[in-house]
């Protein structure tokens, strides 16, 4: 991971891992890895599957939460939310729920929409 790690996430039905990290100096970025869970535990390969980051308005990610296999729920020290997919590395959905920072979001399995 680049910079100063801030959240970490698993996927136990794909075995991944996410992890985000924050770069330190003048222009903010966020980056996002994505690791096998098993390499991480049993081997000294600790290169991620993936990377990606954003940088686009300064913001930094303050957590992130799998959606489904493919899909990630960040949320955002500048009040917004995004949608992410792994597979195709695409912002899916973004929307502005506050004017300051969510610090985290928690899904509530024992309801249904």
């Amino acid at each position: 991971a680049q910079g100063i790690p801030k959240c970490i996430s698993i996927n136990n039905s794909t075995n991944m891992v996410v992890m985000s990290s924050d770069q330190v100096g003048k222009k903010p970025k966020s980056y996002v890895s994505f690791y096998n869970l098993d390499s991480l535990t049993s081997s000294n390969d600790t290169e991620p599957i993936a990377n990606t980051s954003f940088e686009e308005d300064g913001a930094k990610i303050t957590s992130i939460n799998w959606l489904n296999d493919a899909e990630l729920i960040f949320s955002m020290d500048n009040g917004k939310v995004r949608k992410y997919n792994y597979m195709t590395k695409e912002i899916i959905k973004e929307i502005h729920p506050h004017a300051m920072a969510i610090k985290t979001i928690k899904f509530n399995n024992t309801i249904s929409c």
